[in-house]
């Protein structure tokens, strides 16, 4: 067995160690099986009775995990209460619902699939018949190549001009709905000028001050998604403003973005 990092260490959480051996000790003797791994707070710190097990499975071969996967409704792993599929996320991948109350995130991969895996990293490798899963994560947790700038602030304005559109008709649900689309944008941003590989809500407010980006969270009415809008663009600007690109959006067209907010 090799690891990506420290030992797991479960501390006051006996039942999600127990689980966890539970559902190590069910693939070990599922065909085609050869290895496992964990992620997100599990590794990373912070877990608590409310966390998740973010278990990711590897096959030697996709027919393996197919036919695993078909029979995910027969797990005999331990007592589980429900499941759902996550296939919004990515194919073969299923939550399912533990007693005493404790949520599995199980993905299921091929050993080629996993280096594609950019899921809850860093990665702890707990389970290893390949002897390549460490390296292969490793790869998969390396930065990916900084983004297009300009690119992303075209699509701000893009975004940003179609929902003060939605608003001068006044539907104010549907724009406070696709807020969060604005929001992503200025949010990637943030996390970059403090130079973190990419912005991560989890526990925001516990690690630091989340500051203007709370402000983005309008209910539907006019006065919020028009004040809502007016202070995503002043975010926006001041990032954009520290950041040094080629910049393809005109004035104009911004200057236009913002009469139309004035019009709302």
């Amino acid at each position: 067995m090799t690891s990506t990092g420290d030992p797991v260490r479960f501390e006051g959480l006996p039942e999600h160690e127990r689980l966890l051996e539970a559902i190590l000790s069910f693939f070990q003797g599922v065909p085609g099986a050869v290895g496992a791994f964990l992620g997100g707070s599990n590794v990373r710190g912070g877990m608590d009775e409310h966390s998740d097990l973010d278990v990711g499975i590897v096959f030697a071969d996709a027919a393996a995990r197919d036919a695993a996967w078909a029979r995910r409704r027969e797990w005999e792993i331990a007592p589980w209460l429900h499941t759902y599929d996550a296939d919004h996320i990515r194919p073969c991948f299923a939550y399912f619902l533990f007693e005493p109350g404790i949520v599995a995130e199980l993905p299921l991969y091929t050993v080629g699939e996993v280096p594609e895996a950019r899921w809850g990293g860093p990665y702890l490798v707990v389970w290893d018949e390949t002897g390549a899963l460490e390296g292969q994560l490793q790869r998969a947790v390396v930065d990916a190549p900084a983004e297009d700038l300009v690119k992303q602030d075209e699509q701000f304005w893009a975004w940003t001009l179609h929902g003060v559109k939605q608003a001068r008709r006044g539907e104010w649900y549907s724009v406070a709905t696709g807020f969060v689309v604005m929001r992503e944008l200025v949010e990637a941003w943030d996390a970059r000028l403090l130079g973190e590989p990419r912005f991560d809500v989890r526990r925001l407010e516990q690690r630091r001050d989340p500051g203007r980006l709370a402000e983005l969270f309008p209910a539907p009415t006019r006065d919020d998604l028009k004040r809502a809008l007016g202070t995503l663009i002043e975010v926006h600007e001041e990032q954009r403003a520290r950041l040094d690109a080629a910049w393809a959006t005109t004035e104009a067209m911004r200057d236009y973005v913002l009469e139309e907010v004035e019009r709302i």
